[in-house]
Order: structure tokens, then C-alpha cells, then sequence
């Protein structure tokens, strides 16, 4: 059964969601993504995910230079394995923004009152125009 996307595709992980509910509910079991994926970038995104190893044969096969391609599948991976053992921190939350936007959007705040002034000066001089 294809896991990721339908066998050839190339897709990726495009049930990504049901692959980490399915990660979460056996994690004693080892999981293999078994098609779909075309780009290492694609393989170590379900490896981050906790998965076991996936298996490839269009990525490889239907790519312009099999070696390299295979190799390239290869490293990505390992590094993968070898940033999973090293234990990597976990990502923290942002703190909350504040609630005016913060001082970033104070430059944005002054230019939309000035432009909010211009447009009513010009209310103004058209009203007096038409008269």
C-alpha cells in the first residue's frame, strides 16, 4: 500500500497528518514509507517524523543520473539518523505578540494615520471645490 502518495509520483508526503497519527499510535512498530517520495528533502521529512526507513525505486530509477540520486537518498538520510541520535532540542513557542502588533508595526501604524489624514484633507478641498 502506498503511504506517502501513489507509487511513481514523486508527490511526497502528502498524507502527512495520517503518517504522523500512524507514527504516534505504534511506536514500537517499525513503519516503512514504501512510495510517493521523489527528492531526499522528501525522505528525511518522513525519517524527522520517526519512521524507520522508506523504500525507493522511481526516484532512483527514473531520475536523469540514478547514482547520484541514489546517493544523494542516502546521505540526506543518514544525516537524518544521525541528527535523530543526536537528540536535537526541542522547538519553544513564541511568546505571544503584543497585542497593538509591537514596535514593528509602529512605522506601519504612522503611515496609515498620515495617509488616513491626506485622505480626509482631500474630502475637505473637494467639497469645497464642488461648494
Amino acid at each position: 500500500m502506498p503511504w506517502a502518495a501513489p507509487i511513481g509520483t514523486g508527490l511526497g508526503a502528502v498524507h502527512a497528518y495520517a503518517l504522523k497519527v500512524l507514527r504516534e499510535r505504534l511506536p514500537d512498530t517499525p513503519l516503512i514509507i514504501d512510495a510517493g517520495l521523489g527528492l531526499p528533502s522528501q525522505a528525511a521529512q518522513v525519517m524527522e517524523w520517526g519512521f524507520d526507513g522508506v523504500l525507493l525505486n522511481t526516484a532512483v530509477s527514473r531520475s536523469g543520473d540514478p547514482v547520484n540520486a541514489a546517493r544523494a537518498l542516502r546521505l540526506r538520510s543518514s544525516r537524518v539518523v544521525w541528527a535523530y541520535e543526536a537528540e536535537p532540542v526541542e522547538a519553544r513557542r513564541k511568546r505571544a505578540p503584543h497585542a497593538d502588533g509591537g514596535p514593528a508595526f509602529s512605522g506601519i501604524r504612522r503611515n496609515i494615520e498620515k495617509h488616513q489624514a491626506c485622505e480626509h484633507a482631500l474630502l475637505l478641498v473637494e467639497n469645497l471645490i464642488s461648494g
